[in-house]
């Protein structure tokens, strides 16, 4: 064989042995790879797992947010009954509250009907406590029972022999003293003759010309009588007093009928107080006879229609001029024209509570009443409500 072929075989095998130890080298770089591959594809099996398991939880919150939203659905359901429910309930306490105020009302006109804050003063009897000097004949005279009056007295009490009575027993009078009550002056009330209406204080304050007599409002015992200031006993508790600047006729123990003189006015200011076991009470509502409930409106000039150049402007049915918070309109039948009303919800309006009956209107019916104020915007201003309404006894 010749060097040539020698050469030629070696270099045959030197490449077939740098193939075979390149392919070696490829098998192990191809090995070494698929480790590496088999490695991630482990730990892509393991997120696999863990991805499983995530959708497992996801799956498994899925049904749980279902049972929640299921859930939600039901108290939904059940806050829409109980809205429901509480809707009902409130429409039944309104109906049960406005029945409540509607029997409360009535309750209420019926107490006023019978004056319920001063029962002594309408009692049929009086109850008087006696005392020194006190007899059966100056009581019957004081209220004015008749020639009868002390036989009538001893029998109504049970009393055989008047001389036995003692200072501290008690007579019951056949009189009911809201009966016989009169203003504790001369004259009537006119627009301001009430200086000051009713308040906490107790006292009423009238306008009145000096020289005017100051009269007892009820019959009853002097108890004071001094300079300025006279108090009357009536019986019950009820007492009266008067204050005033000018000349007094009674003395302490005098007996005196309802609407006798007690005294004369000098600077033209009397004091009024009724009390009732010692607190004071609305004189008012017991001077003036309680008629009822009325729903009560306003109007001012304009709304009738007539101008001021014709002769009626401002003109009443009456025929007097209309005064704000004095006149008012009412119905004839129910109250006369000319009368004197006291309304307790006006005693702080500039007239006291104190009005006259003046006028008329076409929807002025029943008991119904129309207040005169100054101006229409006041009067539109005002709303209608429902007002106690007292008639003086003496119209």
């Amino acid at each position: 064989m010749s060097t040539v072929d020698q050469g030629v075989i070696i270099a045959i095998g030197v490449v077939v042995a740098l193939s075979i130890a390149v392919l070696f080298f490829q098998v192990a770089s191809l090995a070494g790879r698929m480790d590496d591959v088999e490695g991630r594809l482990h730990i892509v099996e393991r997120k696999t797992r863990n991805i499983d398991d995530i959708l497992s939880s996801l799956n498994s919150l899925d049904v749980r947010l279902r049972e929640v939203s299921e859930g939600l659905r039901g108290i939904d359901s059940d806050f829409s009954e109980m809205k429901e429910w509480i809707k009902k309930k409130d429409e039944e306490d309104k109906r049960m509250w406005s029945e409540i105020m509607r029997v409360e009302k009535e309750i209420n006109n019926v107490k006023e009907s019978f004056n319920a804050p001063i029962p002594p003063l309408l009692a049929q009897f009086v109850n008087v406590k006696l005392q020194s000097g006190d007899t059966l004949a100056k009581i019957s005279e004081a209220f004015e029972l008749g020639d009868d009056g002390v036989r009538i007295l001893m029998e109504l009490n049970s009393i055989r022999d008047p001389r036995t009575l003692k200072v501290g027993e008690v007579v019951k009078v056949p009189t009911c003293l809201s009966e016989v009550a009169t203003l504790p002056f001369e004259g009537r009330i006119e627009k301001g003759t009430v200086e000051k209406g009713f308040d906490e204080t107790g006292w009423v304050y009238f306008r009145l010309a000096p020289g005017t007599v100051v009269k007892a409002s009820m019959p009853g015992r002097i108890d004071v009588s001094k300079p300025g200031y006279v108090k009357i006993y009536h019986g019950s508790g009820v007492t009266t007093s008067y204050k005033w600047i000018g000349k007094i006729d009674v003395s302490e123990g005098d007996w005196v009928k309802a609407g006798q003189e007690i005294g004369v006015l000098k600077n033209g200011v009397l004091m009024f107080a009724l009390m009732v076991d010692g607190e004071p009470r609305d004189p008012f509502r017991v001077l003036f006879s309680y008629k009822g409930t009325f729903e009560t409106s306003f109007y001012s000039e304009w709304e009738d229609g007539i101008l001021p150049e014709q002769a009626t402007f401002k003109l009443t049915r009456s025929g007097e001029l209309v005064q704000s918070w004095w006149t008012i309109a009412a119905d004839p039948s129910v109250i006369p024209l000319g009368s004197i009303v006291y309304i307790p919800e006006f005693a702080d309006t500039p007239s006291f509570g104190i009005f006259k009956v003046q006028d008329t209107g076409a929807l002025v019916k029943s008991r119904r009443i129309d207040v005169y104020v100054p101006s229409i915007p006041l009067a539109l201003s005002l709303s209608r409500r429902e007002v106690r309404v007292y008639v003086y006894k003496g119209n």
